[in-house]
């Protein structure tokens, strides 16, 4: 039994994920691969898009058919299991939204219906995944090691509330 040889473990922003699939390669390496492959779903229609904003905190979405910076955002998308990925080439969707092609929409749940947009003209190759990065964090977050690391090791502003679990149900509309 190979499980019982070796410790399989995937570490992704932070947090390790245990590998407790079948011991046969074939088996390993399609995990391996479903979490390095990054999963960018197409949009057929419009009103998708409402339906995935409910099922994750937050979403990307990349507007248009710009094949030069719809390959950035898919490569942008590898390793980021906190965010689903997606696009939509309709002209409705870049109506709905006023989206241009290559603008990329993020919605989190935490902060309402309004999306953060990052239009095509803002950013670049090289330069995206850390636009990405920054538009999925959540502005107001638990303080936990991720947390502390986003703001003392990478040297970014920080505003604490501190609570006592006494008073946590007065603050609970913040978090």
């Amino acid at each position: 039994n190979l499980n019982n040889l070796f410790s399989l473990k995937y570490i992704s922003e932070g947090m390790p994920m245990e590998y407790s699939g079948g011991s046969s390669g074939e088996e390993i390496v399609s995990w391996i691969r479903a979490k390095f492959d990054p999963i960018v779903g197409e949009i057929k229609h419009a009103d998708e898009i409402e339906q995935l904003k409910k099922l994750t905190e937050s979403l990307m979405i990349f507007m248009g058919d710009d094949s030069e910076k719809y390959s950035s955002f898919f490569l942008s998308a590898k390793g980021k299991d906190q965010v689903i990925f997606a696009r939509c080439a309709l002209a409705e969707c870049l109506s709905k939204y006023s989206a241009e092609n290559g603008d990329i929409f993020v919605f989190k749940r935490s902060e309402g219906p309004k999306a953060s947009i990052l239009r095509s003209s803002e950013y670049s190759r090289s330069d995206l995944s850390k636009k990405l990065e920054e538009l999925a964090r959540p502005k107001v977050m638990k303080f936990d090691n991720k947390a502390a690391a986003h703001i003392f090791a990478d040297g970014n502003p920080g505003l604490f509330l501190y609570r006592s679990k006494s008073d946590s149900s007065l603050y609970d509309h913040i978090m």
